[in-house]
């Protein structure tokens, strides 16, 4: 497996963050967000249904999760 890239981060308008250097086939940005009311970390565009999933500790870890997903 390739080595995750270094991350950079802006926020994004509905309390998470835009993840740079996660990038979709269809062009789609990363994001991660804990905006939810148990507070864990979650990939945003996850197409999992909500309770399958995974949750986080830290936005560096989900992102690394989404860069693998994406």
């Amino acid at each position: 497996m390739n080595k995750a890239p270094h991350f950079t981060y802006s926020r994004w308008r509905h309390g998470g963050w835009y993840v740079h250097g996660v990038r979709y086939l269809e062009g789609a940005i990363g994001c991660v967000s804990r905006n939810y009311e148990d507070g864990e970390w979650r990939i945003v565009c996850d197409r999992r249904p909500f309770t399958e999933r995974p949750t986080f500790r830290a936005r560096g870890e989900t992102a690394i999760a989404e860069w693998r997903l994406a």
